[in-house]
Parts: structure tokens; C-alpha cells; sequence
């Protein structure tokens, strides 16, 4: 239900959305990989609003946090987010 929250949040008031992510400052593994959803949501959101280095600068250090599990679906989206945020197609859009 968190990331439906999350999402809709990244949609509908984006400001919130990356005070949820920055302020709120837990460091257990639930509430991280619910910070790394919410940040790829709102860096989802920037690229599409044609803001990648907004993005790639949300997101990039939240991922940076993790030390293990790369082999986990949100790592690998995440990654693939970012990788997709530094080519230069996203600087056109």
C-alpha cells in the first residue's frame, strides 16, 4: 500500500514527495527500499517532465546506500532508471 501512496504522491504534489524521501531519515531495511521507490517514482516523474539531472541527482544517492541485494527487482530498476537518466537521450526529453 506504501508505494501506491508513494506514486500517487509523486503524481499529484511532487514537493511532498521529495520531502518524504529526504526528511524522513530511517535507515532500516523497509524504509529504505521504501525511500528507493519513492525517489525512482519522482525521478520517473522529472524525466518525463524533461528534468534528468533533477532525477539522476535524487536518485542516484539513494541507491548508493545499498551495499547488497543488486540482484533484487528494485536495485535492478533502480539502476536501470539511472543508467536510462545519464544517456543523452533523457537530456532531450
Amino acid at each position: 500500500m506504501q508505494g501506491l501512496i508513494y506514486r500517487w504522491r509523486a503524481i499529484q504534489c511532487p514537493t511532498f514527495m521529495v520531502r518524504a524521501v529526504i526528511v524522513d531519515g530511517h535507515v532500516d531495511v523497509v524504509s529504505t527500499v521504501q525511500e528507493l521507490r519513492a525517489a525512482m517514482s519522482m525521478a520517473r516523474l522529472w524525466r518525463d517532465q524533461g528534468k534528468p539531472q533533477q532525477a539522476r541527482e535524487l536518485l542516484a544517492p539513494i541507491y548508493g546506500w545499498f551495499t547488497e541485494g543488486f540482484d533484487t527487482r528494485d536495485l535492478k530498476d533502480a539502476k536501470t532508471l539511472l543508467e536510462e537518466l545519464q544517456s543523452p537521450v533523457a537530456a532531450q526529453r
